[in-house]
């Protein structure tokens, strides 16, 4: 059997450990990589979420979040860097019942604000990470001021809407009497329900015809124009919802017909 010296005893020794710290540092990178890569799993590498007080993009930190519901605000995504407030996410409810529910995302550094109905999450990670509105240096401005310009306000628009029905409210009146225009004004069941005016405009296509009716709160209900002068053919824009479309009437009737139309259509 052969000896070993001291030295080389202690050669083999010194090997032996270097070895074992070889392998426990092994042991370490693996045990690290994998926690990685689990925790890198369990975030969605597509859309926004957002996890504990962090909100992911496609798989990206990109800001913190508070959670804490406090009246209608239901979550608050602030900068990483030094923790100012990005976007403030409301649920808004107006009127008797829920008539109006929808969601207000406020920009503080912007002081604007823009109002959706539908959220696949009620913290509005989905649509932030969408539209990326917060980038890795914070909130990304051009892309936030587009979204505002896109989106607009549930309030401006029911006063539209509301604007918009009060301008152009039917007359109430027995329509099965018979239509009479006297001058300009357009009268049933003894009720005036407007004006018209005839008119001829030059085109590239030569002289047309064109008639404009209004209702009595002077706005324009429909705008004709006879595509070919004696064609009895009329491209037709209503006003209320903004349509276009073409209406064929009777030689000497055009007036009668188009009234017609527009009475029998809920226009006047």
């Amino acid at each position: 059997m052969m000896k070993l010296n001291t030295m080389q005893l202690a050669s083999i020794y010194h090997y032996n450990v270097m070895v074992s710290k070889f392998k426990l540092s092994l042991l370490i990178v693996l045990v690290s990589l994998t926690n990685h890569v689990n925790a890198q799993r369990s975030k969605p590498l597509n859309g926004g979420v957002v996890e504990a007080d962090s909100f992911y993009c496609n798989g990206v930190a990109l800001a913190n979040v508070d959670n804490t519901r406090r009246g209608e605000i239901v979550a608050v995504y602030k900068s990483i860097k030094d923790q100012h407030t990005l976007i403030e996410v409301r649920n808004i409810s107006e009127g008797e019942g829920t008539f109006l529910d929808y969601y207000n995302f406020y920009f503080p550094d912007l002081n604007s604000n823009c109002d959706l109905q539908d959220l696949l999450s009620t913290n509005g990670s989905d649509v932030i990470c969408k539209f990326k509105l917060i980038n890795a240096f914070g909130l990304d401005t051009f892309r936030v001021e587009t979204f505002v310009a896109l989106k607009g306000n549930m309030k401006k628009k029911e006063e539209a809407k509301k604007a918009s029905e009060e301008n152009f409210k039917i007359v109430e009146r027995d329509k099965t009497k018979p239509v009479v225009l006297v001058g300009n004004d357009i009268y049933q069941n003894d009720k005036i329900l407007g004006t018209f005016e005839e008119l001829t405009i030059e085109s590239p296509n030569g002289t047309l015809n064109q008639i404009q009716v209004y209702n009595t709160m002077k706005q324009m209900v429909c705008l004709a124009t006879e595509i070919k002068k004696g064609t009895h053919v009329w491209r037709i824009h209503t006003n209320q919802d903004n349509q276009y479309f073409e209406l064929k009437t009777t030689a000497k009737s055009d007036l009668d017909d188009l009234i017609k139309y527009l009475i029998d259509h809920q226009y006047l």
